[in-house]
């Protein structure tokens, strides 16, 4: 049994420097004594860990599979809290296969069970993918409220890892919603938590928001830096949605720069990580890349194959946004249906007055 713990914390240190394969390997090792001891409680535990790190790896089918199995021993158990956060998890790997309506629900029973238990952390992680649903739908505006919620949860309690996560999406809301500085001034206090927690993972993500809205400002060369050192960490771990974006980056950059042989060979790759990643929009983003620098060196037959990639990749992703607005409307209506209690108008309307609270806090930062 203490040699099983000691390797869940050795894991738990591997998965905070962002070591998703070392992490993944040291809670199989874990899981195998768990099981031999018939310690179904811990068992439960490594298998969650372990399906959190494929969901970072873009692999739903496995981490699915393992909260599952999770959920299944935490039910046996009758283990509430435990089954609240697989819920929610399981809301997180639904929402990313690209199943909103499956995951409003499974967020929604996860929240209601939080709540009940009283538990911060589990409220501030249900809020925050409340959000981050309301992200998946362009509906920023929503979803900051959520995002502001679960951060000043977090910021209350000290909880640093939530506090860089949410720090990062509050800034992607804001970036959206075209307030840049705002943006940067959120992601570079999610970077300070990220790099004193060893926060690889993390790192990455807020790197690469940076350098894209440096980019868009035309600092060049802040921007190429932020996008190479996410990459620089990307090639230690197996993390290729994250990696994606900073190569798509920084060939945008060398395009700019007038060095086109350079941009071809990071846009070719930047499609290979695509690819890997399981990302549609991802994909069209490099299709349209290596569209635009096949023209630029006078490759038209293969400027011609990634401009129809493209148009399909472009046609697909219109129509899960169109999927998406029907999703929305069709859950306005079965919320209205439902009880208050069941509703996320409900949850919306219990923290109304907290939003407010949440802005009038976030004016006097910013002053």
């Amino acid at each position: 049994m203490f040699v099983a713990h000691a390797l869940a914390l050795e894991a738990s240190t591997w998965y905070q420097r962002g070591e998703i394969n070392k992490a993944l390997g040291t809670y199989d090792s874990a899981l195998a004594i768990l099981d031999s001891l018939k310690d179904r409680a811990g068992a439960a535990d490594m298998l969650t860990n372990m399906a959190g790190m494929r969901y970072f790896q873009g692999k739903a089918e496995e981490a699915l599979a393992l909260y599952e199995r999770g959920l299944r021993i935490h039910q046996e158990l009758h283990d509430s809290a435990g089954i609240a956060n697989d819920l929610g998890n399981m809301g997180a790997v639904y929402m990313l296969r690209g199943d909103h309506a499956r995951a409003v629900d499974l967020y929604e029973r996860g929240l209601r069970m939080q709540e009940a238990l009283h538990n911060e952390s589990g409220m501030a992680s249900a809020w925050s993918n409340l959000g981050l649903l309301y992200m998946e739908q362009d509906d920023q505006r929503q979803a900051l409220p959520w995002f502001l919620k679960a951060l000043h949860s977090a910021e209350k309690r000290g909880e640093h890892k939530q506090m860089g996560n949410f720090m990062e999406h509050v800034g992607e809301c804001y970036a959206e919603l075209g307030d840049t500085a705002r943006a940067l001034g959120y992601f570079d206090r999610s970077q300070t938590e990220r790099e004193t927690l060893g926060d690889q993972h993390g790192l990455m993500g807020v790197l690469n928001a940076q350098g894209s809205i440096l980019l868009g400002q035309g600092k060049l060369k802040e921007a190429v830096a932020d996008f190479q050192r996410s990459l620089a960490i990307g090639d230690t771990l197996d993390l290729h949605f994250e990696s994606t974006t900073a190569l798509i980056g920084i060939a945008h950059v060398r395009l700019l720069q007038g060095d086109k042989r350079a941009a071809l060979a990071l846009a070719e790759r930047a499609m290979k990580e695509a690819t890997a990643s399981g990302g549609m929009s991802l994909r069209e983003e490099a299709a349209e890349l290596l569209y635009t620098v096949y023209r630029s060196l006078g490759r038209p037959a293969d400027a011609l194959a990634m401009h129809e990639l493209f148009i399909t990749l472009r046609d697909s992703v219109s129509r899960e946004e169109n999927q998406r607005q029907v999703l929305r409307y069709e859950y306005s209506i079965a919320f209205q249906k439902e009880a208050l209690a069941d509703s996320l108008n409900y949850h919306e309307r219990l923290f109304a007055s907290d939003t407010a609270h949440a802005h009038a806090m976030e004016k006097e930062r910013w002053r």
